[in-house]
């Protein structure tokens, strides 16, 4: 090879101007990088490779012209001594990209290497079909290989072995399911790169070693992205179970396609964190908590969605579960002795939230019918006619009233006694006397005048406020 003086001892080293045994080497311009040639050439990336000749570079400085007329400017120093490849993914479609590269050092650098150019694709190459090579021609070399080929449309794809015979005869196989080379194109999983900033890249993964993307449904997924859209317009609503237990009713919008499920969070208002309450369904939009909820106490409320490779949150919603009324509470409010709706003189409803109100007559502390005696259970004045707190009636059965006369007993006529029907006798054993007769009995038809003495009562009283369940005593 040529000879050059590269030590500084006045001789021409037989090393191709390279003699890396000379101690003054290293303090030289490392030599240019050579056969620089593009390849992966796509709508979104350019792949550059060269030869390196230098041993004493610190790095390489790739330089980049836009547009046929464009010039050259700095696109990045690549600051690994011994590379030899480099990955141009600032591209865009249906573009002239010229490229050349210079090693360099802290003496200098080099002089640059050749230029190569290309021009960008405008589509997506889709995962090619593998052919099947029904009669490969043998080579004739020593060489065995098997594997999984993809081919561009009219290349064939083949596993040979050729043991070095003079006509080997070779056996086709057919490869019926290749692992598909990611080809860049317009889709966010194919583009190498990280769209969505998780660490992973693509359908199949990036090119430095990153893991898939979950989010990629396949390589014409333009959406690298998992995380599901956000549930939306979350509300809460408080009812009661047949039971008298609360119950917090929430609905919700799903907006979401690519959600794993749903996450119920809960908290009591003024907590910090969440809880995951409970995990249900994907699509769904309404649910119905019952556990553990306790009264007098504010929720809040919040829905998680659950994707692939992230989740997202809805609005909060925060409800407050009230008591019980007290006319369904199972407390004696009023220390009546009754309780609740159906049983307390004072409940008009289950809804009823005031189990002293009205009062009843044999409870109100007034002298309802005048006897000067008061209400049920009272020590100095209590009213015989009350049998309970309950009782709304103070006044006790009406006295058979006595006839007042209107003049002296002797204006009065004397009635026939057979205007009179005779009265059985009832027997006594005790008495000869005739028995008064017996009253005619209320409501009862009756041909004939109540006997002296008698008065004859009929009306009707129309009952108001009627409770069920619940007794009544009514008086006369």
């Amino acid at each position: 090879g040529p000879k050059a003086e590269i030590c500084g001892n006045g001789i021409d080293e037989d090393c191709n101007g390279v003699d890396k045994s000379c101690g003054g080497y290293d303090n030289n311009p490392p030599l240019a990088p050579s056969n620089l040639y593009l390849s992966n050439v796509s709508s979104s990336r350019i792949t550059l490779n060269w030869t390196d000749n230098a041993s004493n570079e610190t790095g390489f400085l790739v330089q980049r012209k836009i547009g046929e007329t464009g010039t050259f400017s700095d696109l990045v120093v690549i600051s690994q001594p011994d590379a030899v490849a480099y990955n141009d993914l600032t591209v865009v479609q249906n573009a002239y990209y010229a490229y050349r590269v210079k090693a360099y050092n802290s003496y200098g650098s080099s002089v640059f290497s050749n230029e190569v150019s290309a021009v960008t694709s405008d589509d997506y190459s889709p995962t090619p079909t593998p052919t099947y090579s029904p009669n490969p021609t043998p080579t004739g070399d020593s060489n065995s290989y098997c594997g999984d080929y993809i081919c561009d449309p009219g290349e064939e794809a083949y596993c040979y072995n050729d043991c070095g015979s003079p006509n080997p005869t070779p056996t086709p196989t057919y490869s019926p399911n290749p692992t598909p080379t990611p080809e860049p194109g317009g889709t966010e999983c194919s583009d190498w790169s990280d769209n969505d900033g998780d660490g992973k890249v693509d359908f199949l993964g990036g090119q430095n070693g990153e893991p898939a993307d979950p989010g990629c449904a396949d390589q014409n997924d333009n959406n690298e992205d998992a995380t599901p859209t956000a549930p939306s317009n979350l509300t809460s609503s408080v009812g009661e179970l047949v039971d008298g237990s609360p119950r917090v009713t929430l609905n919700w919008f799903d907006n979401a396609t690519n959600e794993t499920a749903y996450v119920v969070q809960r908290k009591i208002l003024g907590d910090i964190n969440f809880n995951e309450h409970k995990t249900i369904a994907a699509n769904s939009t309404a649910y119905n908590d019952t556990d553990q909820l306790m009264r007098q106490t504010t929720y809040v409320y919040r829905i998680k969605a659950v994707g692939n490779d992230g989740v997202s949150f809805s609005n909060e919603s925060s409800v407050y579960i009230p008591t019980l009324p007290e006319c369904r509470d199972g407390i004696d409010n009023d220390h009546d002795g009754a309780t609740d709706f159906g049983f307390d003189f004072s409940c008009f409803g289950l809804n009823d939230n005031d189990e002293g109100d009205p009062l009843s007559q044999c409870q109100d502390g007034q002298d309802n019918d005048g006897d000067g005696k008061i209400d049920y259970g009272t020590s100095l004045s209590n009213d015989p006619d009350c049998t309970s707190l309950q009782d709304n009636t103070e006044a006790g059965p009406s006295p058979s009233p006595s006839p007042t006369p209107t003049s002296s007993p002797s204006s009065l006529p004397t009635p026939s006694p057979s205007s009179f029907p005779t009265p059985s006798p009832s027997p006594s054993p005790s008495s000869s006397a005739s028995p008064s007769p017996s009253p005619t009995p209320l409501g009862s038809p009756s041909n004939q005048p109540p006997p002296l003495g008698e008065i004859d009562l009929n009306w009707q009283k129309t009952l108001t406020n009627i409770q069920s369940p619940s007794n009544y005593i009514c008086k006369i």
